[in-house]
């Protein structure tokens, strides 16, 4: 691209144009209070827009689909004494309506790390599409010892996902060099409601693919829809 694109794409982000996301900001965050669903798809390179949403309260929302947004909403350089910005776990946290979850954008550009979620959080999540490193960060949380049941066996302990999320979709190719069958195993033998698994396999040349499909077919006995992808991958 010449100088004259690179400043068209600058232009997007300039000081001139705050005045119309303030204004599209406060549209939502203030005069929308009952928002129920809610679908954001793009991508910002400002970590005040992230911030915005994620300071956002909608006590009825519960629909949620986000593109490649600035996960993390402090500015490069913040000062660490600062008062930390609002983060998209905090949002999530202060939103146990949501019943459906899609985080979009492709795993390699979605850094967003879920591993600090609240054991408590999203009780009433039915579905979920985005990648399985999400899942596996969502049903691997784990209960402080104030949470946790004094008499409770470890073995018995889960989120509350175990018992509400029955649709799962991995919308983009899943390599199986990356995942054995035990990772994916245990992932989907924790969600005892699932019924419905969208997932789509890239495998490598000389992988016996027959493995996966036990897997899934021991792990899932109560899925009543199941679509599996399956592409080739040159060794």
């Amino acid at each position: 691209l010449g100088p004259a694109a690179h400043a068209d794409a600058d232009d997007a982000t300039a000081p001139e144009s705050e005045p119309v996301f303030a204004r599209l900001w406060d549209m939502l965050t203030i005069r929308c209070p009952n928002l129920e669903s809610l679908a954001l798809v793009g991508h910002s390179s400002e970590p005040s827009e992230a911030a915005r949403l994620y300071a956002a309260r909608w006590p009825k929302l519960r629909h949620l689909a986000l593109g490649a947004l600035v996960w993390g909403s402090n500015a490069p350089g913040q000062a660490a004494h600062l008062q930390r910005a609002p983060e998209f776990k905090d949002f999530l946290e202060a939103h146990p309506s949501i019943e459906s979850l899609h985080l979009l954008g492709r795993p390699s550009s979605n850094q967003l790390d879920l591993s600090g979620l609240d054991y408590a959080a999203l009780p009433n999540l039915k579905e979920f599409s985005g990648s399985f490193v999400h899942l596996r960060m969502l049903v691997d949380r784990t209960p402080t010892a104030d949470e946790a049941h004094a008499n409770t066996p470890p073995s018995v302990l889960g989120t509350s996902l175990t018992k509400t999320l029955k649709r799962v979709c991995f919308p983009h190719a899943m390599h199986l060099r990356d995942l054995t069958p035990v990772t994916i195993s245990r992932v989907l033998l924790s969600l005892h409601a699932l019924t419905s698994l969208k997932v789509t396999f890239a495998i490598q040349g000389g992988y016996d693919s027959n493995n996966i499909l036990r897997t899934i077919a021991t792990s899932c006995p109560f899925l009543h829809d199941l679509d599996i992808t399956c592409t080739n991958k040159s060794s």
